[in-house]
């Protein structure tokens, strides 16, 4: 309120927002977000208003709400193709690219993404090519493409060194590290796990520390060490739940489904399994969020257990989305 302008009040709540949702607050980053929308709004921001949206989404998604994400990114695309601006159009691509992503769309997802990477190329953007070929690779992860995602990987190590930016080194080392346990080289995998985990701690990036802490315990429970693999398992619960971070929270829980049928305890990982598949149903599909569901799923399955039953995704709730046109071949 002691700020008189409208645009300094946006962009400080825009500012608080960045804060919460680095720090592991994506649910208050939200609440900010939409209101920072609704001051850019009455005073005619566009530009920042399509680079808000970019940031909206990505929070969004995080919390689960996986329509509203989409939505949010669709729209901030279609304002930033109407004042024709590449930069924002890139970052709305990233965004709208690993919405689609997390529900399982992949080849409308790689098409978002392989765009935003031609337009970052093409304006020599490298922080933005940097942050679009990591979504793609983390999309190819979600699919198990696990070889692309390996060789994309490894293009992006290189480029990070190049002019490194912490959140990217330890983002590209967690994806080389991830591509390397589902490649079953175990040894690399933990070199480049331990190695991100370090430093993110560091830097206290609460979203790239949780899926560290996740994929290092399934790196334990595949080497056998299922005590340590609970430990790391340990780090995310509260984080998950306050963020909350209903996806990560979902893979962390088949994590744990599995832990506890390798310690022969089929009630716990039936419980286990059964909130995993409850944290994944986001607003229902197709905006579930389907590599946890089809886990979870697989293990109710293994489990001979039944799936929960949970509401219909009902599109009378939300807004209808903008229509929006990928097309490869680009503007440019």
């Amino acid at each position: 309120p002691s700020l008189s302008s409208p645009a300094a009040q946006a962009w400080t709540i825009g500012a608080l927002a960045v804060g919460y949702l680095f720090s592991g607050l994506p649910g208050k980053a939200n609440l900010l977000c939409e209101r920072q929308s609704e001051i850019y709004s009455t005073i005619y921001y566009r530009k920042h208003l399509t680079i808000l949206m970019s940031n909206f989404s990505q929070s969004l998604r995080l919390s689960g709400q996986l329509y509203k994400a989409e939505l949010i990114s669709r729209k901030g695309l279609v304002l930033s193709r109407k004042i024709k601006d590449y930069r924002s159009e890139t970052i709305n691509l990233d965004s709208l690219g690993f919405a689609k992503a997390s529900r399982g769309d992949f080849k409308q997802s790689k098409r978002a993404l392989e765009l935003s990477i031609k337009y970052a190329t093409k304006a020599g953007s490298q922080h933005h090519e940097v942050n679009s070929k990591l979504f793609l690779t983390q999309a190819y992860l979600l699919n198990s493409e696990n070889r692309e995602a390996a060789e994309l990987a490894d293009e992006v190590w290189t480029l990070v060194n190049e002019d490194p930016l912490e959140k990217d080194v330890i983002r590209a080392a967690y994806c080389q590290g991830l591509a390397a346990l589902r490649l079953n080289d175990l040894l690399m995998a933990s070199k480049l796990m331990h190695f991100a985990l370090k430093r993110v701690r560091v830097v206290q990036l609460v979203e790239e520390e949780l899926q560290t802490l996740i994929a290092l315990s399934e790196l334990y429970l595949r080497l056998g060490e299922i005590e340590k693999a609970r430990e790391h398992l340990d780090d995310i619960w509260d984080y998950a739940e306050s963020g909350p971070y209903p996806l990560f929270h979902a893979d962390a829980l088949n994590v744990l489904a599995q832990i506890e049928i390798d310690a022969n305890n089929p009630k716990a990982a039936i419980a286990a399994a059964t909130e995993a598949y409850q944290k994944s149903w986001c607003d229902g599909p197709p905006y579930a969020y389907q590599y946890g569901l089809q886990n979870a799923k697989r293990l109710l399955k293994k489990l001979g257990a039944s799936q929960p039953e949970m509401p219909a995704f009902n599109s009378v709730k939300f807004e209808q989305l903008p229509r929006v046109t990928i097309d490869l071949k680009g503007r440019l």
